[in-house]
């Protein structure tokens, strides 16, 4: 699948290097939080929030649909507002 960019270009659109190559990286290096915005999800567009990463992978996940709003924790400490997405 393809897609045109903001900037006139085109890209490849694949989001599993966002849910799996990145989520693998991110928690390998213990990031403590790693938001992913997922207009691809397979149900329906989805908002994850993964933490507390441990021995390379996460072990805490909220998920929410596009147009509910998601807690981000400290140091962010706000709610999200997805109704935009």
């Amino acid at each position: 699948m393809r897609h045109e960019s903001d900037t006139g270009g085109e890209r490849a659109l694949c989001p599993e290097p966002d849910r799996i190559t990145k989520l693998r990286a991110y928690a390998g290096a213990e990031v403590p939080l790693y938001p992913l915005v997922d207009r691809y999800d397979s149900r329906e567009p989805t908002v994850s929030l993964y933490s507390d990463p441990a021995s390379g992978h996460y072990r805490h996940l909220v998920q929410v649909p596009f147009g509910d709003g998601i807690e981000l924790p400290e140091p962010f400490g706000f709610r999200l507002d997805t109704t935009r997405f």
